[in-house]
């Protein structure tokens, strides 16, 4: 366990660094050249001014992923989100191809339940406001 603890954070000290660097050397080329970016022209209108440039460079590296500006991201985008990471995850940790599947099943069974909840509590919001069920209910208990 100590040994795994060590090497994370010998990966965190060196890796750290070198994503700044690559970091701040795309912001400079963003800053001096703005069709450089990865970003599209609405992306880049709907940040600008409004934005730093280091959160102008992460909208534009998650939406080129997700095609999606960063910070409204949905389900769609969060299952793809989940799915890379546990591919990058068992790369990273040598596991078999086998093992990585049955980790990443294993996730998203744990996450089913939170899932179900989600949806039917969706569902239950969307039928109440249409129907105008929850002002009956409303009203009912208030004449109890």
């Amino acid at each position: 366990m100590g040994i795994v603890i060590a090497l994370g954070l010998i990966l965190l000290v060196t890796s750290y660094p070198i994503a700044v660097f690559i970091v701040m050397l795309y912001a400079r080329g963003g800053r001096a050249d703005k069709g450089s970016t990865l970003m599209s022209d609405d992306e880049r209108g709907d940040v600008e001014g409004t934005l730093s440039l280091t959160e102008q460079t992460i909208a534009g590296w998650s939406s080129y992923l997700t095609n999606v500006p960063f910070g409204k991201r949905y389900f769609a985008e969060s299952a793809t989100w989940f799915l890379l990471i546990g591919i990058v995850i068992g790369v990273v940790s040598c596991l078999l191809k086998h093992d990585t599947v049955n980790e990443f099943m294993r996730g998203c069974a744990d996450m089913m339940g939170v899932v179900m909840i989600v949806g039917l509590s969706r569902g239950f919001s969307i039928l109440m406001s249409v129907t105008g069920l929850s002002n009956y209910v409303l009203n009912r208990i208030s004449t109890v």
